[in-house]
């Protein structure tokens, strides 16, 4: 989401000016002429992979961003995303169709400890080597420690950090010294972060027998994608990027493809793909909230001014501040700036939601017009006046008042079941801020 200061003035300075305008204050600008604006025609989401004469998968993991396949001499199988219940389970299931299997190919950002420990053991039952082509990070090192013959392609990467808990951090640390690597190995990945990540190279990685080995092997079957497109890692995983990815399929494209090229540079740095990230959603939110049905707008706009009056009660200054980190630098509690931006993440997982199942198409002019009439309705009744003009475009200067402003209006529009055109019109000026309502 962008700035709340520029979100702010989208939504609220149409308004007021609309409302001067309609006092005698100011001449009015060119009217729009009346446009019709059309949802796409056609939607297309990220493709799901069937797995093929498996057992029935555990029903308590309904989403899973896994592939597993074999090769067609029978002898390799590949495991390419997630590990989570649904993929141990798919993969245990191929490998128990395809007994000549003798080796596993593997790339993934990881998972949960449980399924990465129950195909550990299943690795060290077959006896598996374990090729590692493009990256194996967190969990996944876990099934790979397991092999007997662990084998990197050259310029692949192995990353290590910390459990998320401390239980699964001692878990982690048994079963990786178990499997022979040596203790200051292992300390060096739990002195990570579980926020971070390590990335020996791959002269550390000898010397510890993390890899038995760096070479090439023959060129596995074709993949069905690139392995770009299941890249869950640097936080990608997340209701709101499984609903941005159905909605914008193009730009979660973009996405993924940054996090594989960022996985393969020589030093990954996140920076870059986190602000890709938040422009692509975004634009994406531009896009869909104004076309997208009423509860779903009114859910939105319920949670932008929930998050707006909890930055308001805990630091006045940080209702200027959309982004959580942005918050917290200003001083404002990180528990309450993690809570108002869950507010927003839940909503903007709807609003995609909705825009990629039932887009929906409006008159621009008339909802702008509605807008218009909600501000003379404000103006009579004194909730807006001269000076919020003032407050509104140097929101800086006071920005409790700023809040006070904004949560007063949405309220009130909240609560009039007539004004859904109002906050429709609202969701135009934020895709288009600097148009003229």
């Amino acid at each position: 989401m962008r700035h709340a200061t520029g979100m702010l003035a989208a939504l609220l300075l149409p308004l007021a000016l609309a409302a001067c305008v309609t006092a005698g204050k100011g001449q009015p600008g060119a009217q729009p002429a009346t446009q019709t604006v059309t949802p796409p025609s056609t939607l297309h989401s990220t493709p799901q992979t069937a797995v093929t004469s498996a057992p029935a998968p555990p029903p308590a993991e309904i989403l899973s961003n896994h592939r597993v396949r074999v090769s067609k001499d029978e002898l390799s199988v590949e495991l390419l995303g997630e590990i989570d219940q649904l993929a141990a389970w798919d993969l245990t299931a191929l490998l128990g169709r395809y007994p000549k299997a003798k080796r596993l190919w593997i790339t993934s950002p990881g998972g949960k400890l449980g399924p990465a420990l129950a195909l550990a053991e299943v690795v060290a039952d077959r006896h598996l080597a374990v090729y590692v082509p493009l990256f194996c990070v967190s969990a996944c090192t876990v099934v790979l420690s397991a092999a007997r013959e662990r084998i990197l392609a050259p310029g692949a990467r192995l990353g290590y950090h910390s459990a998320s808990a401390p239980l699964g951090d001692q878990t982690m640390a048994e079963a990786l010294a178990a499997n022979g690597l040596p203790a200051p190995f292992i300390a060096r990945i739990q002195a990570t972060p579980f926020s971070s990540m390590w990335y020996p190279s791959q002269q550390e990685l000898l010397a510890a027998g993390a890899v038995t080995a760096v070479r090439a092997l023959p060129a596995a079957p074709k993949l069905e994608g690139d392995p770009g497109l299941l890249i869950d890692w640097a936080r990608l995983d997340s209701a709101e990027l499984r609903a941005f990815a159905k909605a914008f399929p193009a730009s979660m494209a973009e996405i993924r493809a940054a996090a594989l090229a960022d996985l393969a540079a020589a030093r990954p740095s996140q920076e870059a793909l986190v602000a890709l990230v938040q422009q692509k959603v975004s634009d994406g939110l531009d896009e869909a909230l104004p076309r997208v049905e009423e509860p779903v707008l009114r859910l939105f706009f319920k949670s932008f001014r929930n998050l707006l009056a909890t930055r308001f009660d805990s630091l006045p200054g940080g209702c200027l501040y959309a982004g959580g980190a942005a918050a917290v630098a200003v001083g404002m509690d990180a528990a309450d700036a993690a809570k108002a931006g869950d507010l927003i993440a839940a909503a903007t997982t709807q609003v995609f939601v909705a825009y990629a199942a039932h887009p929906v198409s409006f008159s621009s002019a008339a909802v702008l017009e509605r807008m218009r009439a909600f501000s003379r309705r404000l103006w009579s009744a004194g909730v807006l006046r001269e000076a919020d003009v003032a407050v509104l475009e140097h929101p800086e200067r006071n920005p409790r008042r700023v809040c006070d402003i904004v949560v007063t209006i949405l309220d009130r529009a909240l609560a009039d079941p007539t004004a859904v055109d109002v906050l429709r019109g609202w969701a135009v000026q934020i895709s288009a801020p600097a148009a003229s309502p």
